[in-house]
């Protein structure tokens, strides 16, 4: 899947799969392109949805499952308490 929102192309076929979940029994997948760039796709209806790295950090961090993801793309950013 191929989308240009706001002069930028997201597309899933060069982007990482980062992570993929079901959400409200559809499947939904978080990506990051080769430049960094961070989406989410929803499969269910084909959108592409353009996320900052403060609203990775939220999605990661509110899923103990994704704790290692976290790390690997925002560990500088994490105090050990």
């Amino acid at each position: 899947m191929r989308k240009i929102i706001n002069g930028m192309l997201y597309d899933t076929n060069t982007a990482e799969e980062i992570y993929s979940e079901l959400y409200l029994f559809k499947r939904r997948s978080l990506y990051r392109t080769t430049k960094g760039a961070w989406f989410m796709f929803y499969h269910a209806n084909k959108e592409i949805h353009p996320m900052t790295d403060e609203e990775v950090m939220d999605y990661l961090g509110e899923r103990d499952e994704c704790i290692d993801i976290y790390l690997k793309y925002f560990g500088d950013d994490v105090v050990e308490a």
